[in-house]
């Protein structure tokens, strides 16, 4: 992944006041770089902001999204989508992904969210993200953690950004 340079760091600062992304974004990059991420998915990402900001960043990126409407729509301008769900998840192999991250994932996914979480940690084999989760998903997602017994070297976690990392 290239490193961010001034004009990459404006083009996402143009984007800050109409999407939130930029600052989780902009929180996460240094981390990522010194870890040498370069390959990330995106589980449930919609119509693809995050993506394309990812992809638009010098990442090699994938998205998940069952829906198929969104799906469609993510795929537009060259996103790469998958359209899965959580059950299709299997098809990837452990580690493929450097970085596996969940956005705004909601109160339709709660039921779920262990599935989600233990899938999202065998398919990442440096960086497991999530934010800005609904409801109860953000304790839940903690708690799974905790619960599967997974060798984390740092944990960050950011209540009024609702941003936490896990390095694996």
């Amino acid at each position: 992944m290239a490193e961010l340079s001034g004009s990459r760091i404006a083009g996402l600062e143009q984007m800050r006041p109409v999407s939130n992304d930029f600052k989780v974004l902009s929180d996460l990059f240094p981390l990522w770089q010194k870890e040498g991420v370069s390959t990330a998915l995106e589980l449930f990402c919609g119509a693809g902001k995050f993506v394309r900001l990812l992809r638009d960043c010098g990442f090699t990126v994938h998205g998940t999204e069952p829906e198929t409407d969104l799906a469609i729509e993510s795929q537009r301008d060259g996103a790469s989508v998958f359209p899965y769900s959580v059950s299709d998840f299997h098809k990837f192999d452990d580690g493929q992904f450097d970085l596996v991250g969940m956005v705004c994932i909601d109160r339709s996914l709660e039921d779920k969210i262990e599935l989600i979480v233990e899938s999202g940690l065998r398919i990442c084999s440096k960086i497991f993200f999530y934010s800005f989760l609904v409801g109860s998903c953000g304790q839940r997602v903690l708690d799974t953690i905790d619960k599967l017994d997974v060798d984390i070297v740092v944990r960050k976690h950011n209540e009024v950004e609702g941003v936490s990392l896990i390095k694996i």
